[in-house]
């Protein structure tokens, strides 16, 4: 047996909310594991305002998620051909990226939550985008990443991590660690904590928006 390796055009989609053409600040978000770009922007809600644009990007994979009918997910990667995935993703996004083209005056800041966080982080930094904020809410920085290229990629960045007290997926200690590893690169962190689980959270996405 052997592998054979090809690539092929996929379609990819997102969801937004606001007029482009009005945007003052643009968002891009990323949805968690097994949830799809729709409702990850209407739980996202609490962030629209005037001037701001609000695009949800959908992982390029779709599953059902009971058995073989019924409600459907999306997930970004698996740990099965795990760099090809990520080499799909980060493509796909820069896509939807050059697709928006936003008029160079327009903030832009990623929020990643769970698995999207990760999927944020990694494009981050393999990607010409310069975020003015990256936020990554229930879950940590990937730590397989050159230290150097974090450093370099995110220099000037923002990186804004926020965990629920209840956040059955997010150590405290490992939450906290995460933080200082990314201080250690010297890079600008911020912690923002509410109480509620692995979930978004109204209160503190008003506040990130502000």
């Amino acid at each position: 047996m052997r592998e054979l390796r090809y690539e092929t055009r996929r379609t990819a989609r997102a969801f937004v909310a606001g007029q482009l053409a009005e945007a003052r600040e643009l968002w891009i978000l990323l949805h968690g594991y097994g949830e799809t770009a729709r409702d990850f922007l209407a739980s996202a809600g609490a962030l629209e305002s005037d001037g701001r644009v609000l695009v949800a990007a959908e992982g390029l994979s779709r599953f059902y998620l009971r058995g073989g009918s019924g409600d459907v997910g999306a997930s970004w990667m698996t740990k099965e051909d795990r760099a090809a995935e990520i080499d799909d993703y980060v493509a796909s996004l820069d896509a939807l990226r050059a697709r928006l083209a936003p008029a160079p005056d327009v903030r832009t800041r990623v929020l990643g939550f769970s698995q999207g966080a990760s999927t944020a982080f990694r494009w981050c930094v393999r990607s010409k985008l310069r975020p003015e904020r990256l936020v990554l809410w229930g879950s940590t920085a990937p730590a397989d990443l050159e230290p150097d290229a974090v450093s370099s990629a995110l220099a000037g960045v923002r990186v804004v991590l926020v965990k629920g007290s209840r956040d059955a997926w997010v150590d405290a200690d490992g939450w906290n660690a995460d933080a200082e590893r990314l201080k250690a690169l010297d890079l600008q962190v911020e912690q923002r904590a509410f109480e509620g689980g692995h979930r978004l959270d109204d209160a503190t996405l008003r506040a990130l928006g502000e």
